[in-house]
């Protein structure tokens, strides 16, 4: 009897692993502690496998993939998320970016419009309708759209592509002061905006003045870098 009972946990055990193994949960968890990208990319697609439910595990997944620039991987992902739970603003400008990335412009107005529609203070969902109208040739619509995402102010990063829609949007329309003026309000949000004068032929003495500042400050920063590199650990391998 005792040798009929053991056999039978034995084919228990090898028929149903999910039932001794990790749940989705459990692969979840072990997503957000892994430090690799694509680790965690697997974990997380495990989850999703043993729950296709799984809202939470689209989401970091859709971000990741955001982060790679796999903007259609994002958007199959959020678009998942917004047809398990479609109430959360985020997950439409997610959307909206996406297919703003993808040059796919009224998928990204309206995903845009939708966000806004469910949180009206989405500083950031402004910014991408307005870079949509912009990319459309709508320059009037763009400036209204970045007006409203600086009047509710959101984060650095997003305050400084907003004004660099806006600078943009007036240089289509030829005001070139009111670009410049713009994009050194970008550039206070956001340094890495510096190249927007080079990139647009704008030779203001305002600005070639601040860039000579900043590339001196630049050459220290690398030279005190370069100095104090021998005295600092090496990046840890990872495996």
């Amino acid at each position: 009897m005792s040798r009929v009972f053991l056999a039978a946990v034995i084919y228990m055990i090898l028929t149903c692993p999910s039932a001794w193994g990790q749940d989705a949960v459990d692969y979840y968890n072990i997503g957000l502690k892994s430090s690799l990208t694509n680790r965690k990319i697997q974990y997380f697609t495990k989850a999703i496998e043993l729950d296709p439910s799984f809202v939470a595990a689209y989401r970091k997944r859709g971000m990741l993939y955001y982060f790679k620039d796999k903007y259609d991987k994002v958007i199959q992902d959020y678009t998942k998320v917004i047809e398990l739970k479609p109430d959360l603003a985020e997950s439409y400008q997610m959307l909206s970016v996406a297919y703003l990335r993808t040059g796919r412009l009224e998928e990204a107005i309206d995903n845009a419009t939708r966000a806004i529609e469910l949180d009206p203070t989405m500083s950031g969902a402004h910014g991408h309708r307005a870079e949509a109208y912009r990319l459309k040739g709508m320059p009037q619509k763009a400036l209204r759209e970045s007006g409203m995402a600086i009047h509710l102010r959101g984060d650095d990063k997003t305050m400084a592509s907003v004004y660099e829609t806006k600078a943009k949007a007036y240089r289509q329309l030829g005001h070139r002061e009111l670009a410049d003026a713009a994009h050194r309000k970008s550039f206070e949000f956001d340094p890495r905006y510096m190249v927007y004068p080079i990139a647009y032929g704008i030779t203001t003495t305002t600005t070639l003045a601040s860039i000579r500042r900043i590339g001196g400050l630049l050459i220290v920063g690398l030279l005190l870098v370069g100095i104090f590199k021998l005295t600092l650990p090496a990046p840890r391998k990872l495996d």
